[in-house]
């Protein structure tokens, strides 16, 4: 997605709506690697590069980091761009603090020690 559609975006839509769509650019990207007709050379390299890096980091570490896009986007369209924030907002932020917790083992641990076997 060329990044003049972002700038474009968070114009006419609220900075969190433009990072949750903007998390969405892996997924796409992906989408779009698999039809032939957009295989170029470059491409290609990218292609690599990027399963390398999957390869190396793990998914869970991908999927880590665009989970932390929407929470930085929120905060600063609301510390930058005096957007107001409601409820939703708090507990979409909550329900990804409790999916990177849970992830990360975290949340297991804090479970396993309240309630013991």
């Amino acid at each position: 997605m060329p990044f003049s559609l972002l700038v474009w975006g968070q114009s006419h839509i609220p900075s969190g709506l433009a990072s949750i769509l903007n998390a969405l650019t892996p997924l796409a990207t992906i989408l779009v690697a698999h039809v032939p007709d957009n295989r170029r050379e470059d491409d290609g390299r990218a292609a690599r590069r990027f399963y390398r890096i999957l390869a190396v980091a793990g998914a869970t570490w991908f999927a880590l980091v665009t989970f932390l896009v929407p929470i930085s986007a929120i905060l600063l369209g609301w510390l930058v761009l005096d957007e107001h924030l409601a409820l939703r907002h708090f507990l979409g932020m909550a329900m990804i603090g409790l999916g990177l917790a849970s992830v990360d083992g975290h949340l297991g641990a804090v479970l396993r020690r309240l309630c013991p076997a």
